[in-house]
């Protein structure tokens, strides 16, 4: 009999009918979202589960699943914890093995549940709760919050028998498993080719390319709005692309009027499938991403690999994708302006910075991270058999 893994998500689903649920996430969508466990295990998602919404059947959520308690926010979060921590130390005490996803509300409580009921716990720790606080919220209050998140979350990651992360180094350094033997890296955003690296014509470039949501400003696109007055300066048909959508959308629109740019700054809304997605990413000149905060960031990698010349801002993970000279200050207007103009105003600049970001991409493979996901898919197997101990 297949041990049984409890994979814990912070994602929120919805009933569709009395058996069925969907997700506004597509990679929940179907059976994605086992690949969260190990192979060797019968897994069980576990999500907060909301009341019927109308969701496309292309986001239908296939297995088995518990319901854990719905809330939105974190105020109505806190309200619900106890009842949530109860319910996780009773979903554990049935499986062999839970795995959760830090920081968060819901996979701090699956930690919690795990160590009461006694049952082996792996982490993803896929970010960092610090740089998301302080990009949402300033102040001696947000600073407090900020102490309190990233102390919960190191709690959390030590506790596991086994952690996942998406960087090399810098999540690994500010959250570390009780030990270094604890720890395993690799990304989802791996890539499955690397092309050529595409011929420049010579004429002058003007394309600039950001992909991600506008939930909350983090991923930095008012950043690149504000920089296209001085852009369209020196290259005057230059424009800006920017992928996604959210709530503030509206916002970086009236940005964008009121600096009287709006008719170079497209909006393009969300992109589904890698075809149009990689599409759109090749026809950029310069692939931008000033994000505040980040974990290792999918579409910058995917830029990457595409042989695109590509600048980002120098916090998180970034800096273990793009080298130094294509690194800028977060929140640094004229540091991102200069280094975009940089690359469009110069194709033999551009050319080199595109074959030295496609050269990067290259441990980010699919290929290449074979073994670490081996690992790391063994040590659970490990963990669900009861092989060893934590």
């Amino acid at each position: 009999m297949k041990p049984k893994i409890a994979i814990f998500v912070e994602d929120r689903v919805f009933r569709v009918d009395s058996s069925r649920i969907a997700s506004t996430n597509r990679r929940l969508a179907g059976t994605r979202w086992t690949a969260l466990g190990s192979s060797a295990g019968e897994p069980i998602l576990c999500a907060r589960v909301g009341s019927t919404s109308p969701i496309d059947a292309e986001h239908l959520v296939e297995g088995d699943y518990r319901a854990l308690p719905y809330f939105q926010g974190l105020v109505k979060g806190m309200v619900s914890l106890p009842r949530l921590i109860w319910q996780c130390v009773a979903i554990a005490r049935e499986v062999d093995l839970v795995v959760a996803k830090c920081p968060g509300l819901i996979g701090t409580a699956a930690v919690i549940g795990a160590r009461l009921s006694r049952t082996p716990v792996a982490v993803h720790c896929v970010g960092d709760v610090e740089d998301v606080i302080a990009d949402t919220d300033k102040g001696r209050r947000a600073r407090a919050l900020q102490r309190a998140a990233g102390a919960i979350t190191r709690w959390a990651v030590r506790q596991a028998a086994a952690v996942r992360y998406p960087t090399m180094k810098f999540l690994q350094r500010k959250y570390p498993a009780r030990s270094p033997r604890r720890q395993f890296w690799f990304t989802d955003a791996a890539v499955t080719a690397l092309p050529a690296v595409p011929e420049y014509d010579g004429r002058v470039p003007g394309r600039i390319v950001a992909v991600g949501t506008q939930e909350r400003m983090y991923k930095g696109h008012h950043l690149l709005i504000a920089s296209m007055p001085r852009i369209l300066e020196r290259v005057p048909d230059a424009e800006l692309v920017l992928v996604g959508d959210g709530v503030m959308q509206p916002t970086l629109i009236a940005q964008a009027e009121d600096l009287g740019v709006r008719d170079r700054v497209k909006f393009v809304g969300h992109l589904s499938g890698w075809e149009s997605m990689s599409a759109m990413m090749s026809s950029a000149d310069v692939f931008a991403m000033p994000s505040l905060t980040e974990g290792l960031p999918r579409a910058l990698l995917e830029a990457m690999s595409l042989g695109v010349a590509c600048v980002g801002s120098a916090v998180s993970g970034i800096p273990e994708l793009l080298p130094p000279s294509l690194l800028v200050p977060a929140n640094d207007v004229p540091a991102l302006t200069k280094k975009i103009l940089e690359l469009l105003e110069s194709p033999v600049r551009r050319e080199e910075a595109a074959a030295e970001c496609l050269e990067r991409s290259r441990p980010f493979t699919q290929e290449a991270l074979v073994p670490n996901i081996r690992a790391w898919d063994a040590k659970l197997e490990s963990l669900a058999r009861g092989d060893e101990n934590e």
